[in-house]
């Protein structure tokens, strides 16, 4: 072997280590793993322990194995003086439609809501279990924030959405006016890109290629460090399966 197909085969050694270093895969259990969302805003003075409580389930058994957290900043509450850069209109409305299948259906933060129900911290328990066999729900990157997702249910709806977000960690915001003026918030898990797109079905299972490479505001790019995906039935918004996990 002469220099030149030696360096050509180590160039192409590497390349595949790389790709290999960097590629990842999310899979979850064929039980339902729960999705834990939090609706939360900057400009709310009761959200800040919502905000912490959520941080700490970093360090809690079961998570992105019997759970899934992601953090919505709603933008209603903007009006009162300070604007959250993590919020969107987006996030509000997807919390309007979760709460209209509730007896009384209206919406507040902070705000938990766990598989599209109002939850309650003292619930914490119900984290750690799985729920009915759902399907298992694999979401494959590349290595570039590109992936694949294929869900194949355990029992076929004939239709499902796949919802995707990309999370930030660690991120802090001096708050210099509104109802929090004063404090450096932290938050974790916190939705930065968010997209909704149907799953084509292949043979029984259902397929989608999604891109989460920057986040909407790209000042948290840096801070965007793990994602979550989840799947409804239909046109619904109630989640059957979730996945996610810490990005390489």
């Amino acid at each position: 072997m002469n220099s030149m197909t030696l360096t050509i085969t180590l160039f192409i050694a590497l390349l595949t280590y790389s790709a290999q270093a960097t590629a990842q895969t999310f899979e979850s259990q064929i039980r339902q793993v729960n999705l834990l969302e939090l609706y939360t805003s900057e400009g709310c003075h009761s959200c800040p322990w919502a905000d912490a409580w959520l941080s700490k389930r970093r360090s809690k058994p079961g998570l992105w194995k019997t759970f899934v957290p992601v953090g919505f900043h709603v933008d209603y509450w903007d009006y009162l003086g300070w604007g959250d850069v993590l919020s969107d209109s987006d996030y509000s409305q997807r919390q309007r439609s979760l709460a209209s299948r509730w007896p009384k259906p209206s919406v507040y933060t902070p705000g938990f809501i766990l598989n599209a129900n109002e939850f309650r911290v003292s619930q914490v328990k119900l984290l750690t279990k799985l729920g009915p066999p759902a399907g298992k729900l694999t979401a494959s990157g590349n290595g570039s924030r590109s992936f694949k997702v294929e869900f194949k249910p355990t029992k076929d709806a004939g239709s499902y959405r796949l919802f995707s977000s990309l999370l930030t960690l660690g991120t802090r915001t001096n708050v210099k006016s509104g109802e929090n003026k004063g404090k450096v918030l932290k938050h974790d898990f916190g939705v930065c890109k968010f997209d909704v797109r149907p799953l084509q079905k292949i043979k029984g299972r259902y397929y989608a290629t999604v891109k989460l490479k920057n986040c909407k505001n790209p000042k948290f790019t840096k801070k965007a460090k793990a994602a979550a995906f989840w799947v409804s039935a239909g046109k619904g918004v109630t989640p059957i399966q979730a996945v996610g996990g810490y990005l390489k």
